[in-house]
């Protein structure tokens, strides 16, 4: 059985409308991938994405509870 998780932080206010974190997804892509995100279900994806990446602790390789670490810590 499949699981979904729905993230409700990165919803904005309705279909096509805008959002200042769409805006800074369609830059980042745009910049670094050369890339033109759909004006609605592209960017609002990406939106959550960049959300979950930031989201990542940054010393993730190196902690002892996440799954692969180095048990050297």
């Amino acid at each position: 059985m499949a699981v979904f998780v729905v993230n409700r932080s990165v919803l904005g206010d309705g279909y096509e409308m805008p959002m200042v974190a769409k805006l800074e997804a369609v830059r980042l892509v745009a910049c670094s991938e050369k890339l033109l995100l759909d004006p609605d279900y592209c960017e609002k994806a990406s939106v959550g994405l960049l959300a979950m990446i930031r989201a990542i602790p940054r010393d993730l390789g190196r902690r002892a509870d996440w799954p692969g670490a180095s048990q050297a810590n």
